[in-house]
């Protein structure tokens, strides 16, 4: 858990590396069943044994998640919750890069979508 730019991402994919994990993105899951109707995500963990690494959303989709009653996430596995912060002029210099580097990707879309539209 933690604000965007704190590296939520990037301890996720270390702790997937360390622990053989499978990241579950709670933010991708919020607004939709956590599991499918035939439990695909609960056999997956089942037959693999990874650990679950739940990332990313606010705290109010990460207990969606756990709280499920289909997939019971807080009774088969041990829990455990990370809160990723940093300085704050740190946490400004990383959101407005990430900013900067969605800005350009538009403006360069719309620049060869304008070049295919008129060429």
């Amino acid at each position: 858990m933690g604000e965007t730019g704190t590296g939520k991402c990037r301890l996720s994919v270390d702790l997937e590396t360390h622990f053989q994990g499978e990241i579950i993105n709670s933010f991708r899951l919020h607004g939709r069943r956590f599991l499918s109707e035939d439990h695909i995500l609960h056999r997956n963990f089942l037959k693999t044994q990874c650990v679950p690494i739940i990332v990313g959303g606010s705290n109010s989709y990460i207990e969606k998640v756990v709280e499920d009653p289909v997939f019971m996430f807080k009774y088969k596995y041990d829990n455990c919750f990370i809160l990723t912060d940093v300085e704050q002029l740190v946490l400004n210099r990383r959101v407005d890069t990430r900013v900067d580097e969605m800005v350009n990707a538009v403006f360069l879309l719309n620049l060869l979508v304008f070049k295919y539209m008129f060429n």
